[in-house]
């Protein structure tokens, strides 16, 4: 019988965190390269690192729907253009 783990959730939450405040700094018209991080490699995003818990990827995860929020409820203009790479 699987057994429910927070291995299991923090794999996929953390790269999901990592793009939406990516995309929310999009939206509040910071550059790509500034946003970069160099700290971490990709398989970093779906592994547990022995400091990290469910609770930390879920507060992170909270923090990064606050940081989206502000920025659109920050846009006065919703039809502003935002720029594609």
């Amino acid at each position: 019988m699987p057994v429910a783990s927070e291995l299991s959730i923090i794999g996929p939450l953390k790269p999901a965190v990592r793009r939406e405040t990516f995309r929310a700094g999009l939206a509040l018209l910071k550059s790509h390269d500034a946003q970069r991080s160099t700290d971490h490699s990709d398989a970093d995003e779906f592994t547990r690192a022995p400091d990290e818990n469910l609770v930390g990827a879920l507060a992170a995860r909270a923090a990064a729907a606050a940081l989206t929020d502000a920025a659109i409820a920050g846009i006065a203009d919703l039809g502003l253009a935002v720029p594609v790479r």
